[in-house]
């Protein structure tokens, strides 16, 4: 791929970066600091505030203090499809470049993930790569970080996968969808990318985007409420990251060993069979760390205790997911732009 000028000359094709945000007073600095680094000359960054109660919006005010392309708008939603429609809406770009306060961007990865759709205008979406950073590039990595990428994230070497923060797609794309689903769980990131497949939209991986994910859970007690989130979503919604049904299977062959010892002790061997091929399986496909979990002791009693936590997390999750559908109060999934909104 030939990459574009670094100074945007066609300006059918002008770029907003949009992000949305709520208290997230300890990583917007990071993340706009970045932003105003990109070698590509873009035309703003449109950053929706959705309720902040801490030094968010303070930490905006001051960054547009110094750089006149920084846009905040507010708009209080209640899920992040909604903040993320109230940005593309006050935003002036053609297309449209998707980032979190949680990730960190290379200084190229803006030329790079928009590079295809401004060679080629019939390019809807690019999907730029997110490194789950295990090597202290943003923040020290932690023994709990390394051992949740390892157990439940891809490799940083893994291609063709999809993240909408860090993509870009074009705006006449958000609006045949009728805008980012608006759901009150926060999984409307995989219900998108299914709807862009679905509707045959033209898509590229664009794998030298890159930006780094760095804000990890702090505790097993910080995973294991996550991860309650996290089932109970994706049950309710049948969606997963690394695939609804192979996760459906993968993790009910776990609790169906561990049922079958409380029928009989000695299937207490076909449970650790379990943990072992499954603890294989995840250091054929990440090596690289798997030398560093395999030769440290603490590293290693860390992921055999992250291992038990997240699927505990995960039965409670599911048990959650099923009281609410037990209800009939699934969640709605809403494609409705968002109405006129306060802009700073």
């Amino acid at each position: 791929m030939t990459n574009v000028s670094k100074t945007n000359m066609d300006k059918t094709n002008k770029v907003s970066i949009i992000m949305t945000v709520r208290n997230e007073e300890k990583n917007i600095a990071n993340v706009i600091e970045a932003l105003l680094r990109q070698t590509y000359e873009y035309e703003e960054i449109v950053i929706n505030d959705n309720g902040s109660s801490d030094r968010t919006v303070e930490i905006i005010n001051e960054f547009q203090k110094h750089s006149s392309k920084i846009r905040l708008v507010k708009s209080n939603g209640k899920s992040i499809g909604e903040g993320r429609n109230t940005a593309i809406e006050n935003s002036c770009g053609d297309i449209l470049a998707v980032m979190d306060a949680g990730i960190y961007p290379e200084n190229d990865w803006l030329e790079m993930v928009v590079s295809p759709m401004i060679e080629n205008n019939e390019i809807d979406v690019s999907w730029g790569h997110v490194i789950f950073d295990t090597k202290s590039r943003i923040r020290p990595s932690t023994n709990i970080n390394l051992a949740l990428v390892f157990l439940t994230k891809y490799p940083e070497d893994k291609k063709q996968t999809k993240n909408v923060p860090s993509s870009a797609f074009r705006k006449r794309v958000w609006e045949k969808l009728g805008g980012f689903p608006e759901i009150q769980i926060p999984i409307e990131d995989l219900i998108l990318i299914e709807e862009i497949k679905n509707l045959g939209f033209r898509e590229i991986h664009t794998f030298d985007a890159r930006a780094y994910y760095f804000v990890y859970p702090k505790s097993f007690k910080d995973v294991f409420e996550k991860w309650i989130i996290s089932a109970c979503c994706s049950l309710l919604v049948r969606k997963s990251e690394l695939g609804f049904f192979r996760q459906v299977s993968i993790f009910g062959m776990f609790f169906l060993s561990l049922f079958l010892i409380l029928l009989d002790a000695k299937m207490v061997l076909l449970f650790f069979a379990y943990i072992i091929v499954f603890m294989v399986h995840k250091a054929r496909s990440n090596k690289e760390l798997a030398k560093k979990i395999f030769t440290s002791p603490a590293l290693f009693f860390t992921v055999f205790t992250l291992f038990f936590v997240l699927n505990a997390a995960r039965l409670f999750g599911v048990i959650k997911a099923i009281s609410i559908l037990a209800t009939g109060k699934s969640p709605k999934i809403v494609y409705k732009p968002m109405g006129k909104v306060t802009s700073e």
